[in-house]
């Protein structure tokens, strides 16, 4: 019989996402996005400037 040679088809589902794994690194992630950028430093930047006169 032909119709035995037919696997059945089964669509493709995504895979479940639990939810607490999901919650907690979205929570872990809060604070990179809350915390403010820190204001740059003038020494930094006289340091970097040597280090290209010196190049």
């Amino acid at each position: 019989d032909p119709d035995e040679l037919r696997p059945g088809v089964v669509p493709l589902t995504a895979p479940v996402l639990p939810l607490w794994p999901a919650a907690a690194v979205l929570i872990g992630l809060a604070p990179a996005l809350v915390a403010p950028v820190p204001p740059p430093s003038r020494g930094a930047r006289k340091q970097e400037r040597r280090g290209k006169e010196k190049a």
